[in-house]
C-alpha cells in the first residue's frame, strides 16, 4: 500500500531477509534450532554498505538468499537500482543503530500475533520448503 501511494515517485523494496548470512557447517548440523529473528543472523555490515551507496545514488547487487539450503547463492544478485524512495523491509532493520541513522522516515508496522503467524507458516511452508512443525518451533524461539 506504500509503494501504491507513492506512484509518482521512483520506488525500490530491499527486503532485510535478503542479508541473512549462510549458516556455518555446524550451525547446519542444528538449522532447527538456529534462532533466525535474532539480529546476528544478518550481515549487517553489507546491509549498511548496501544502503550507504542507495542513498548515495549507486545502483547495488543484492544478495539471493537461498532459504532451503540456509546459504547466499554464490553466483545470483538481484540489481537494484537507485531510486527516489528506498523502502527497507524486515523484521529487524530498526535494531541496528546504523541502519536505522540512514534512514529518512521511519515506520512500524504491526499485526495480530495471530495473524503473524499464520502469514509465517504460509510462507515458509511455500516459499522456503518448510514443514509447518519447524515453522512452529522456530517461532518459539
Amino acid at each position: 500500500m506504500i509503494i501504491q501511494q507513492l506512484q509518482d515517485h521512483r520506488v525500490v523494496l530491499v527486503n532485510q531477509d535478503s542479508f541473512y548470512r549462510g549458516l556455518t557447517k555446524d550451525e547446519l548440523k542444528r538449522d532447527h534450532e538456529y534462532n533466525f529473528d535474532h539480529p546476528d543472523a544478518f550481515d549487517t555490515e553489507q546491509l549498511v554498505e548496501t544502503l550507504i551507496k542507495l542513498k548515495s545514488g549507486q545502483s547495488v547487487q543484492v544478495p539471493v538468499y537461498d532459504f532451503k539450503l540456509h546459504q547466499r547463492a554464490s553466483d545470483r544478485y538481484q540489481q537494484v537500482n537507485a531510486s527516489e524512495v528506498v523502502i527497507l523491509e524486515g523484521i529487524l532493520v530498526f535494531h541496528e543503530q546504523r541502519v536505522r541513522d540512514l534512514m529518512n522516515m521511519k515506520i512500524f508496522v504491526d499485526a495480530d500475533p495471530d495473524v503473524r503467524l499464520s502469514r509465517r507458516i504460509r510462507r515458509d511452508t511455500v516459499e522456503r520448503g518448510r514443514d509447518v512443525h519447524s515453522v512452529l518451533e522456530q517461532a518459539r524461539l
